[in-house]
Parts: C-alpha cells; structure tokens; sequence
C-alpha cells in the first residue's frame, strides 16, 4: 500500500493534502504578481511615465499583500490542523478581501497598480518601453485576475479539506 497525497507525502497521518497545495500556490501567485508590480513600476518611472512615489507606494503594496497573503495562508492552514472554524472564517473573511481588492486592482488605475485603465494611458506615450511597460501591465493585471480566481476556488475548497485534514479521501487501496 501506498498513500500519497498531492503533496508528495507517503503517510496520510503526516499528509497536509491537497488544500495545503492550493493555498500555498495562491500564496505563491500573489507573491510574483506583486513582483511583478515592482518591476513595472521602476520600469514606468525610469522612462518617465509615473511619478517616483509610486515606487514606496508599490513597496508598500508588496509588504501589505504579502503579509495578508501569509496571515491568510496560516489561518487556513491552522484552521485545518486544528479543525478550527473560527480560523477558516477568517481565512475566508480575508481571501474574500483580498479577492474584491485583486479585481479591483486589475481594472482601475490608481498608485502603484496598473489595470486594464493605464493601457490607454501608456500606448499614447509610445516608444519601446511604453510597449515592455503594456505588456507588464497585462501580465500584472491578469495575475490579480488568476489570483482572485484561485482563491475563489480555494475558499470553496477550504470545506472539503477541512473535513478531511489528513487527505483520507485521496488514498487510494
């Protein structure tokens, strides 16, 4: 007999199954998209685009996503373990937040954030880099949207996984 879960862990009692994978995938994703925030924001200040604040703003951004990230993955993953309700209630509480705030951010133009808005903004400028800077503002933007999507489905999934912590449902005999 041999019982692996998604994680790649042979003993179901040691297993974190397949939750664990989703939410640190999310945790992942939101991690590069933010990467890529900054990236595009020194990119858009450098070839004169954006004002040099956006730079702290961007900064700042990265510390508050990712910190809400990790709080959000840590309930998740606590609530599981523990068989905790009160931290998957806010696991989801703050996935739901972060959601509407990711489809929010892939659309409006504002600070750091570059939505679907700063496209129009960007092609008047022209030139090479305005072009490297559309194309980051279409990766960003569709990072929040995949990430918005993803943690969706991971507060759907949260259920499922929390009813069976050890991954029982996924061994197969």
């Amino acid at each position: 007999f041999f019982f692996q879960a998604e994680d790649g862990i042979r003993d179901p009692l040691w297993s974190r199954g397949l939750g664990d994978v989703y939410k640190r995938q999310a945790f992942l994703l939101i991690f590069m998209v933010q990467v890529c925030n900054i990236i595009s924001t020194i990119v858009q200040v450098a070839a004169g685009f954006s004002p040099s604040i956006e730079i702290l703003y961007t900064f700042l951004n990265f510390v508050l996503f990712v910190s809400v990230s990790g709080f959000s993955f840590y309930k998740a993953y606590y609530g599981v373990c523990k068989q905790d309700d009160c931290s998957i209630l806010w696991y989801r509480i703050c996935q739901l937040i972060l959601c509407i705030l990711w489809l929010v951010f892939s659309i409006i133009m504002a600070g750091s954030f570059d939505g679907w808005m700063r496209i129009r903004f960007l092609t008047s400028k022209g030139g090479s880099s305005a072009y490297f800077c559309v194309f980051m503002v279409v990766v960003e933007s569709l990072g929040y949207l995949v990430s918005m999507l993803f943690s969706l489905y991971c507060i759907i999934m949260i259920s499922s996984v929390a009813e069976d912590p050890i991954g029982l449902s996924l061994i197969h005999i």
